[in-house]
This record gives C-alpha cells, sequence and structure tokens, in this order.
C-alpha cells in the first residue's frame, strides 16, 4: 500500500491513479477535488495539472513522492512544510475512523447540543496519546490539576486490517457531539491537522488550540 493518489493530465481531461491508503482519507480527498472542480471550474479549464496526494500519519514517507509532482498531505513538519503541503483531514464526506458516519449529519448534532448549557467546566480533551509528545504532557497535567483538566488518553487495538481502524477498535471513546457538554474543549497537535475541531466550532465552548 503505498498511500498515494496521483493526478495528472489536462483539465477536463484528469487521470487519477488511486494506490489504496489508510481508512477514509483516500474516499474524503477525492471528495475534495471533485467539489473542488465543481467549485471553481473555470479557473481549471485546459489547464495541465500534476500533483500527488499522500495519506500516511509521517510527511517524511511523502518524500519519495516529490520527484513525481508536488505533494499534497494531511500533515507536515516546519522542516517539510515548503515541500509537503498541507490540507485538512476528514473535511469531507465521513471519518469512519474517529466515528463520524456522515459529517453533515453530525454538525447538525453538534448545533443542537451547543443549545443547551454546558454541564461541567472542566477543560476536556480526548485522544491518541502517541501521536505526539505535548499529548503525553497533557496527560501529565491533567493528572496533576484534576481540578481543571479532564483529558482522556486513548489507544488503537489493532484489528488486523489493512485499510483502517473503527471506534470499536478504541480503548476509549466519546462521542463528539458530548464534547458539548464542556466550558472549554482543548485541541492539540497530532500527527496532522484535528478532524474535531470542524465539529467544535459547532459548539459554544471556548475552544484552546495547544
Amino acid at each position: 500500500m503505498k498511500e498515494l493518489i496521483q493526478l495528472s493530465g489536462t483539465y477536463p481531461k484528469l487521470k487519477i491513479k488511486d494506490h489504496g491508503g489508510w481508512g477514509a482519507r483516500h474516499e474524503s480527498f477525492l471528495s475534495f477535488l471533485e467539489e473542488m472542480f465543481e467549485r471553481y471550474e473555470k479557473y481549471f479549464l485546459d489547464k495541465q495539472l500534476t500533483f500527488n496526494f499522500h495519506s500516511g500519519d509521517r510527511a517524511d514517507d511523502a518524500l519519495k513522492h516529490l520527484r513525481q509532482g508536488p505533494v499534497f498531505a494531511n500533515n507536515t513538519t516546519e522542516r517539510l512544510k515548503e515541500k509537503i503541503l498541507p490540507i485538512p483531514d476528514f473535511v469531507y464526506g465521513h471519518g469512519l475512523e474517529p466515528g463520524v458516519q456522515d459529517w453533515d449529519t453530525l454538525i447538525t448534532q453538534c448545533r443542537e447540543k451547543a443549545e443547551l448549557p454546558y454541564e461541567d467546566e472542566h477543560c476536556f480533551w480526548i485522544g491518541d496519546v502517541n501521536n505526539h509528545r505535548i499529548r503525553k504532557k497533557l496527560l501529565g497535567f491533567s493528572e496533576r490539576y484534576p481540578q481543571y483538566i479532564k483529558a482522556i488518553g486513548m489507544e488503537w487495538n489493532n484489528n488486523g486490517s489493512d485499510t483502517g481502524y473503527n471506534v470499536r477498535d478504541a480503548t476509549a471513546y466519546v462521542p463528539i457531539p458530548e464534547h458539548a457538554k464542556y466550558k472549554f474543549l482543548i485541541d492539540i497537535q497530532g500527527k496532522g491537522y484535528s478532524s474535531r475541531l470542524k465539529a467544535a466550532y459547532a459548539f459554544e465552548a471556548t475552544r484552546l488550540s495547544l
């Protein structure tokens, strides 16, 4: 599995080659392309296009694709940001891994929850602790200051699949609409852009990005 989508040709005659990838990221990126071309078609007509999308978790792994053209990915680093160009993750369609069957439905549910008064004044976060060292630091702060921070570290159990995890594989899970009951929501760096942040903007909670 190369975790790669290649696009080349003169619009609207494009060749798109999907080499297979992790979870819903390829499906999401193809939906992203479809809406982009539909909305901005006049800017692409008769233009020569060549670029790649890398769906893996590590920007370093995308470097090998640069010889085939520009590379977009769901994550990058300070060192690679001029070469590996970041775009949001799980913005279109669904994200089955974090339990999102349909983004539009999820946003509606979040807005409905936002109309209710918050129940808890803690700063809340839940996520994979292995995605960035700062996440483990946050768990340490939560243990040190439990009166202020409620941070839940989770991990993914290996389900033997080559295509992705789902919420049944998570060691801990809180549905995103339920995050609305907290007065403060923490968004913290991981391997890529946060998918939860899109939904969090539908809440009345104060968002703290770390």
